[in-house]
C-alpha cells in the first residue's frame, strides 16, 4: 500500500532533489531550495532573486 505523503512533504523532497532534474539550472535550483529552506519562498523573494541572478549574467556577459 503507498504511503499518502501531506504537501509539506512532497514540496520538501522535490526541494531536495530539484538540483539533480536533467539540464536545470543548478544556481537556480540552489537558491529556489535556499528560499524554500528559509521560509521565504514567496512571489516577492522569487522575483527578487531572479532579478538579482539576471543582473549578475547580464553583468558577466559585458
Amino acid at each position: 500500500m503507498s504511503e499518502i505523503k501531506s504537501g509539506e512533504k512532497i514540496l520538501e523532497e522535490f526541494f531536495e532533489s530539484i538540483t539533480s532534474i536533467q539540464d536545470v539550472d543548478k544556481n537556480l535550483a540552489n537558491k529556489l531550495k535556499e528560499l524554500y529552506r528559509t521560509k521565504k519562498f514567496t512571489e516577492t523573494y522569487v522575483k527578487n532573486m531572479i532579478d538579482k541572478l539576471l543582473d549578475e549574467e547580464i553583468k558577466n556577459e559585458t
